[in-house]
């Protein structure tokens, strides 16, 4: 097909499958999510990897799976599922993962949406968490 699109090939491992494309909320970055829970973040233009993350398969596990993940809705941060039930946020900017969440989940985190417009963030497997910040507890920490 000819016209003006720019094409890339998406850097994963043999053997592995792509469970997961989104784009960031300005458009610059796409989130890609494989089954052997390897995130990358590439520049939505020219493919270029600006981040991979990982830490979210148990190292014993064999099993492909799909796991939830997003962007913040100020792009700044990738919000993934793990394996073990928990969240895990990572900064874009620098790679650090600076928090990991525990939702009472018992299996793997499926799911994970921010709301667009609220400061809200939904995880689910078999149940369901929804993530609000408690701002009483922001006020005094501040």
């Amino acid at each position: 097909m000819q016209g003006p699109f720019s094409t890339f090939k998406i850097p994963y491992e043999r053997g592995t499958e792509l469970t997961g494309l989104s784009f960031s909320p300005d458009g610059r970055h796409i989130l890609v999510s494989t089954s052997n829970g390897v995130l990358r973040v590439l520049h939505a233009f020219n493919g270029q990897i600006i981040q991979t993350f990982t830490g979210i398969m148990s190292e014993r596990s064999d099993k492909a799976m799909h796991l939830g993940s997003c962007f913040s809705p100020d792009s700044n941060y990738v919000i993934a599922g793990s394996q073990d039930g928990h969240l895990h946020i990572w900064a874009v900017d620098t790679g650090n993962k600076i928090a990991v969440l525990e939702g009472n989940h018992p299996s793997p985190i499926g799911c994970v949406a921010f709301n667009p417009k609220y400061m809200m963030l939904a995880s689910s497997c078999t149940n369901a968490a929804f993530w609000i910040p408690n701002l009483e507890e922001l006020q005094v920490q501040s």
